[in-house]
């Protein structure tokens, strides 16, 4: 068996369904226990499908009490998973050894919290005992096998019996309910539990029976047994925990962890760790009637209520009847697959075969399968006497022979293997396996003696080829190449084998080549044509670097051609020499070159080629100075024809001349210069008359203008052009500010700023852009379109008066704050003007406002105007202007408009809501539910600042905020819900009958619309779609307004 990426180290235990094996995880190098399904299970769906259902419950169950499951899979028809590796044992292991209460009392704690997870997730153990409790080196216990595990819900995989008809579960550890086939909850895996804990603490099982029925019936009938001396304060514990009905146990494992930490709280200082409470192994304990006797002494319940309920006689008789045979097939079951092979191998048994016959072949293959050959041939006798034609008994007969003679050669071929004679080893365990094929100890010799055999060849062939390599190096070839062979045929496809043959070959033939190229080399010399033959050499080299023949071959023909070149150089160096005595310096130069192409390197030559050069250079040197001399003369004279004329005659004698170089460039570039300003002030002039010079075209011509004083930094045209074209500019800048445009205003005077930095009139012109903008507000473009205007039907806090209904509005421009303090002190302070508060309009003297001391908190208080609207805060310059009414507010833009040549005004409530919204449908732009979201964007009531039915959430405000404290809508507006209710200019018509898409006149006195909500707002009125109302004289401290403006057409822009 193989499974991927695993290796096998011995088998740790078995069961009815699985093996589990140690094994090392090979890519994480870690120990684990592997856990793989037999292959007869593997044979029923109910096994694979619980063996299936084990590895993923434990998946599900992450807990440090649970063992932690690794990989899950199936491979040549083996399902299988890997889970941890716990080395510490059993804890039936440790009750042998004995243990402290303490101990116990830890152990079962720790694996009712395992149960806990368990039974959370739905999933019942069903067979939790000593031998399922595993411990990790440090100790840790962990629950393990959840192989008959299952839901708490009744499914068809839940049912009680397994396809073998056996009941599930440990006999001595089941519940009443578990025996009797009833169905079960976690309470069930809590008796177990409660069985497991009197072992540990008593070294005894609670009930015992000689067999399963009689067990199960003291599971259900017998009393609860009574714990030792110094043990009575677990008695509470167990009692509920071994309770006959499940309703008089622990509801969970919650309850029992809890019940045990309160019983450790109490005994750890008196019992936990007294010696009186060590539980001993069994057979040791001290006392007269041990355990036992205590456990059958215990009183038996007093009253009804507290006996054990009866179980219907006959039915328990017949469930027990079952768990008996079930229990017996259980205990047959690891039998059953060898059976079963030998079975299928026995012909089909006669008609009236004689019972006797029958039992004689069973009991012959049950010693059969437990390796008493002799036994088994004994029966089979027995029976052959009976029926002596009987085919299967002699089928039979002739298996065992055949095994006993197989077992034979296995001994032969162990006893061949120990002397090392591993061939006729071999050769007797295929004796062996031609009568049993399948015989399990001739496979694993057959498998270890092939591999043997193989290491031996693997070495023999290493030998043979460290061999072949050392006579390779030694230039050995043949030798290495029979080697090479050899060790070919113990490993026909060994690759450094077959790489060495290779290597040889190309050497062996190699060589051969070689003396026919030696042979081609020495006719060449012999026909004294060296230099082809020192090429050939050279070439031969390449492939034969280390041939001696060709090494001192090359040696000799390079002597011969230096000989040969030596005579030619004495006899060009002579020629030269003469050559140059006559006054002939370029034909003495040619003759050196010819000599120095034969041999680059000659001493005399290269002298006599360097002086002859240096006479020729200073010659050059002379003719080239003196014609630079008489160039710049002529150019100091102005003489520029002269001059370059010159220049040209003396680079043609020396054309790397430096100064006739850099001469002809300076007479080049003063020509080239002087054109370029002509052109480019000429091009300037014609595209950027000076008294055609707009702002928009002022830097492009300074740009222009530029480009000629980065030719010549002091020209004094485009010097005068550059300042023209500022005065240009500065002319053009106070229409704008009489005009109030100011964007276009800061625009030109940037563009003064880059043209002109020191221009006489710049700081003034600053300074008046800035006293003009102190007037100005700050606006948002708001490109119109058309919405649903109103709210559905199903937003929270919705009002009658909110149809909703397509509304469109034009391209305006809304003011990104609403009009502060500072705005309005400036208008009242231009104007003297008196608000409607304060000159009592409507009857009323003062604002509406609050004051905490009056018996009406709210109201018309005399102290409040639009200086001081609040009576608990002073007012700050950036606070909105609230105590405003719609007259005031109309009044305020009507000197703006004056001062600023503007038509601003107020926002219809079509406007206004369009931009509230900011293009979303939601209640808020935010949202639509009233959450924390709400302090981030808007000053409203909220519940931190103590108003009772305010947003859920804190905004540090208990007053009006000043503006932009907040963060704005989409469309960038700040506080356009909450801070203040701001004025509309529409008529408020609660049927939507267009007055929403108008300003109302000023002469009509019907209420005007507030929209937005303030600072002390709750979620119902703070939404885009609520609509307030008042009249135009009315003020209010929490009500203030935001400004509004038409964008300009193309023509008024201009």
């Amino acid at each position: 068996m193989k499974i991927p990426g695993y290796t096998i180290i011995r088998e740790l235990g078995a069961g009815g369904m699985a093996t589990v094996y140690l094994a090392r995880q090979d890519r994480l190098t870690r120990d684990v226990a592997l856990k793989v399904m037999k292959p007869l299970a593997m044979a029923g769906g109910d096994f694979t499908t619980r063996f299936v259902k084990e590895g993923q419950i434990i998946a599900q169950l992450q807990h440090p009490q649970i063992v932690t499951i690794y990989d899950f899979d199936s491979s040549g028809g083996y399902h299988y998973f890997s889970m941890e590796y716990l080395p510490g044992g059993t804890l039936a292991d440790e009750i042998k050894r004995g243990m402290p209460a303490s101990r116990a009392v830890s152990i079962a704690k720790k694996i009712a919290e395992a149960l806990a997870v368990a039974h959370a997730r739905g999933v019942i153990h069903r067979d939790v005992k000593p031998q399922n409790i595993l411990f990790r080196s440090d100790g840790t216990p962990v629950l393990t096998d959840f192989g008959i595990a299952r839901a708490v819900t009744r499914d068809p995989d839940s049912m009680q019996l397994t396809s073998y008809g056996m009941v599930i579960g440990s006999p001595r550890y089941m519940s009443p309910e578990q025996s009797t086939g009833q169905s079960l909850d976690a309470r069930s895996d809590l008796y177990s539990l409660g069985i497991v804990f009197y072992e540990m603490l008593t070294n005894q099982l609670p009930y015992e029976a000689d067999d399963a029925v009689s067990l199960a019936m003291k599971h259900c009938n017998d009393p609860i047994p009574a714990l030792p001396a110094g043990l009575e304060s677990y008695q509470p514990i167990l009692d509920k925990l071994l309770a006959k009905k499940p309703e008089d146990r622990f509801a969970s494992a919650g309850q029992l962890i809890r019940a045990l930490e309160a019983l450790e709280s109490t005994t750890t200082s008196t019992i936990a760790d007294d010696d009186a409470t060590r539980i001993l192994p069994r057979g040791q304990d001290t006392t007269p009637d041990g355990p036992q006797t205590q456990a059958r002494t215990r009183r038996q319940p007093t009253s009804e209520t507290q006996r054990p309920s009866r179980w219907p006689v006959f039915a328990i008789l017949g469930l027990l009847a079952a768990l008996g045979v079930a229990v017996a097939v259980y205990l047959m079951q690891e039998d059953d697959q060898g059976r079963r092979a030998i079975l299928a191998q026995l012909p089909q048994a006669e008609a009236n075969r004689p019972e006797t016959v029958v039992q004689y072949e069973d009991l012959a293959i049950q010693h059969f399968l437990e390796s008493k050959t002799d036994a088994s041939l004994s029966v089979i006798r027995l029976g052959l006497a009976i029926t002596p034609d009987d085919a299967r008994l002699l089928k039979l007969k002739s298996l065992v022979e055949r095994d006993v003679e197989a077992k034979a050669r296995l001994g032969e071929a162990r006893e061949l293997r120990r002397e090392n004679r591993l061939e006729e080893s071999l050769s007797k365990v295929e004796e062996g396996l031609r009568l049993a094929p399948s015989h399990p100890g001739l496979l694993e010799l057959q498998s270890k003696l092939e591999q043997e055999l193989a290491d031996r060849k693997t070495r023999q062939a290493k030998d043979l080829l460290e061999r072949a390599r050392k006579a390779a190096t030694a230039g050995r070839l043949d030798e290495a190449e029979r080697l090479v062979e050899q060790g070919l045929t113990l490993t026909p496809q060994g690759p450094e084998l077959i790489a060495l043959r290779e290597q040889i070959a190309t050497r062996l033939q190699r060589a051969r080549d070689l003396d026919a190229t030696l042979r081609h080399i020495t006719d060449l010399i012999a026909a004294e044509r060296l230099q082809p033959a020192l090429d050939e050499i050279s070439a031969a080299l390449v492939d034969h670097p280390d041939s001696s023949k060709l090494l001192d071959l090359r040696a000799s023909v390079q002597r011969q051609l230096k000989r040969k070149v030596e005579r030619q150089i004495a006899a060009l160096l002579d020629e030269a020499k003469a050559q140059l005595s006559s006054g002939n310096t370029s034909q003495a130069l040619a003759i050196t070159a010819k000599g120095l192409a034969l041999d680059p390197d000659h001493r005399a030559l290269r002298t006599l080629d360097a002086r002859i050069r240096q006479e020729q250079a200073d010659e050059t040197q002379r003719q080239a100075d003196e014609r630079l001399s008489r160039a710049l003369a002529a150019l100091d004279e102005g003489d520029l024809e002269t001059s370059i004329a010159l220049v040209d005659e003396g680079l043609r004698i020396l054309p790397t001349h430096r100064g006739l170089l850099a001469l002809r460039e300076r007479i080049r570039e003063r020509r080239t210069l002087a054109e370029q300003i002509t052109t480019q002030l000429a091009d300037c002039g014609t595209r950027f008359p000076t008294d055609q010079i707009n702002i928009a075209s002022s830097l492009e011509a300074k740009a222009c203008y530029d480009g000629i004083l980065s030719l010549d930094a002091g020209n004094a045209a485009a010097l005068a052009a550059i300042g023209a074209v500022g005065d240009g500019v500065a002319e053009r800048i106070p229409p704008l500010l009489e005009r109030y445009r100011l964007a276009e205003a800061e625009a030109a005077l940037a563009r003064l700023q880059k043209i002109a930095p020191e221009h006489e009139q710049l700081s003034a012109l600053q300074q008046a852009l800035q006293q003009h903008r102190d007037f100005f507000p700050t606006l948002v473009d708001i490109k119109g379109g058309c919405f649903a205007m109103g709210s559905p039907d199903s937003e929270t806090g919705r009002e009658s008066d909110e149809r909703q209904h397509n509304a469109c509005v034009n391209d305006f421009r809304l003011g990104r704050f609403e009009v502060t303090m500072r705005d309005f002190e400036r208008f009242v302070k231009a104007t003297g003007y008196r608000t409607d508060a304060e000159r009592g309009v409507g009857g009323m003297n003062g604002c509406e406002s609050i004051d905490r001391d009056d018996a009406e908190p709210w109201g018309i208080k005399t102290w409040a105007s639009w200086r001081k609207p609040n009576k608990y805060r002073s007012s700050r310059d950036d606070d909105p202007a609230t105590c405003v009414s719609w007259n005031d507010a109309t009044a305020y833009i009507a000197w703006l408009n004056k001062e600023t040549s503007h038509s601003f005004r107020l926002p219809t409530e079509a406007e206004w809501e369009y931009a509230a919204r900011a293009g979303t449908t939601l209640a808020r732009f935010w949202g639509n539910g009233a959450g924390e979201q709400a302090c981030d964007f808007s000053n409203t009531a909220d519940l931190k600042t103590g108003w009772e039915l305010g947003f859920p959430c804190g905004d540090a405000h208990e007053w009006a905020a000043s503006v932009g404290s907040f963060r704005p809508n989409p469309w960038g507006l700040l506080d356009v819900l909450g801070n203040v209710w701001e004025w509309t200019c529409s008529e408020y018509d609660p049927a939507y009958g267009g007055a929403e898409l108008l300003c109302a006149p000023p002469s009509v006195d019907a209420a005007r619309v507030m929209r937005g909500g303030a600072w002390n707002s709750g979620p119902a009125l703070v939404r885009s779609a609520y609509r307030n109302r008042n009249f135009p004289e009315m003020r209010y401290s929490f009500v203030g307004f935001r400004l509004a403006h038409d964008i300009p057409s193309q023509a008024e822009r201009e």
